[in-house]
């Protein structure tokens, strides 16, 4: 399983907002991208922001966010997108080599589906280039719905904390 919270983070260590600040979508994202089952703990996609009491109960305010509506659009492309499945019927995991260290990169692909994700694992902005061609192709933006084309020559400025992810 993938998740960046669960019962006992929450209780013990603190809310996402607590622990992730500002990189909480790209971690939320990240998880959810690479193999492996993804946990979303009760109350993150209402942008739970208070540490549930661990033997107690602790009702969530269920509320629309910003996060519910990242967390469906996470969920639909994994459940319409091969290369994001489980096990072996998902697709196989290939670092993208790219010119920043602070650069986690890599694509996913199964039966003519293919993801290819950026994440700024840092807390300043970077342009980067890929280093390899791996990515190549033509994809929609997962943040703006729009067509994008990756060639030999790609690169894509990431904001702090920031990731680009695209699939076809």
């Amino acid at each position: 399983m993938t998740f960046t919270s669960n019962h006992d983070e929450n209780s013990w260590n603190g809310t996402d907002k607590e622990r992730f600040g500002d990189a909480r979508q790209m971690f939320a994202v990240l998880s959810n991208i690479v193999p492996g089952m993804p946990l979303v703990y009760s109350g993150q996609e209402a942008d739970l922001d208070k540490r549930l009491l661990f033997f107690e109960k602790d009702p969530i305010e269920w509320k629309q966010s910003e996060m519910r509506n990242l967390y469906t659009q996470l969920f639909d492309l994994k459940k319409n997108n091969k290369a994001l499945w489980n096990g072996e019927s998902g697709g196989e995991f290939r670092k993208v080599v790219t010119n920043k260290e602070s650069v986690f990169s890599f694509v996913r692909e199964k039966s003519g589906k293919k993801i290819f994700a950026l994440f700024n694992i840092s807390g300043a902005p970077v342009e980067v280039q890929l280093k390899d061609e791996i990515a190549v192709g033509v994809y929609k933006d997962f943040i703006s719905g729009k067509k994008s084309v990756v060639d030999k020559n790609y690169s894509a400025k990431l904001g702090a904390w920031g990731y680009k992810l695209l699939y076809k």
